[in-house]
């Protein structure tokens, strides 16, 4: 098998975006979570392939380079600064010992990442093997790598999915928010704010106050898209909140602007669904290919 630095050091990998989450919750609702003792493996599992101790946001601080991993469902994501990011799709997971997992990973899924040149460079697929140390909470692998658990960032994965969830931003406003800022706010906000939904209002008007070049959406005009979004949800649209923010939730609010909220709604959705539909592929291809770059000489 080769060596997990091996792979490192010629292309890997780790950002999680989310690029299209099937929700339809209603606008404003939110989800509260505590930082210290919440239990991030059950909350970022979606597919039950990996073992929960292994899921979440890992660490390894290098002699020659430092890597960050995220195991989430059933994606093994690596970053770092010499290859970037790369995504494996992970097909099967093997027991081979007490906490020793082998990760089996798609070929097929890789080509269709990185092109059939990438896939040939790999050579024949040779799994990811880990072994969890759970008095230490790490990650070991054969060559003895040791991966920490990265208890911040796993936090900052499920504030950044939140908030787009139930807040007119999308990941690609986040990426321009500092991390400490919106960690730090967060876990202040939670001192003092008990309701779900007015502690993710709050974090999003934080930020819309910091950041006032993202030109996120406040006041009149928030609770406007409130209700086209409201709208599209219970209009058996398959777009949500989540699509329409990726969409741009003020481009959907320009487009809206022509119609009356209680009379023209059945109109609306027909002429806008074809607007808000090409906005968000254009959203998602261009995420699909920012993520989808290898960076190897």
């Amino acid at each position: 098998m080769r060596h997990f630095k091996e792979i490192a050091a010629s292309f890997i990998v780790a950002i999680c975006v989310v690029l299209m989450v099937q929700v339809n919750q209603s606008y404003g609702q939110g989800f509260f979570i505590s930082p210290e003792g919440m239990d991030v493996s059950s909350a970022l599992a979606e597919v039950q392939d990996l073992p929960k101790e292994i899921q979440g946001f890992w660490t390894y601080d290098g002699d020659v380079i430092d890597q960050e991993m995220l195991l989430r469902g059933n994606q093994l994501v690596v970053r770092d600064e010499y290859a970037g990011t790369i995504y494996y799709s992970i097909e099967r997971v093997n027991a081979l010992d007490d906490q020793v997992y082998a990760l089996h990973w798609d070929p097929d899924s890789y080509e269709d990442r990185y092109g059939a040149q990438a896939r040939e460079d790999m050579g024949e697929p040779q799994p990811f093997v880990f072994q969890y140390n759970e008095a230490d909470d790490t990650l070991t692998t054969e060559n003895y790598a040791v991966f920490e658990r990265d208890y911040m960032q796993e936090s900052l994965l499920l504030i950044k999915t939140f908030l787009t969830e139930n807040q007119p931003i999308n990941q690609r406003h986040l990426t321009e928010v500092d991390e400490q800022f919106l960690y730090e706010t967060y876990q202040t906000l939670t001192d003092s704010i008990d309701s779900d939904s007015e502690l993710y209002q709050a974090l999003y008007s934080a930020i819309c106050e910091e950041y006032p070049s993202l030109e996120l959406l406040t006041g009149e005009d928030y609770e406007r898209y409130g209700q086209i979004v409201q709208i599209f949800e219970s209009s058996n649209s398959r777009l949500g909140l989540v699509q329409l923010n990726q969409a741009n939730p003020r481009k959907v609010l320009s487009w809206a602007q022509a119609y009356d909220l209680q009379q023209d709604r059945e109109a609306m959705v027909q002429d806008l669904t074809p607007h808000i539909e090409e906005a968000l592929m254009a959203y998602l291809e261009a995420e699909f290919k920012a993520q989808n770059v290898l960076r190897i000489p």
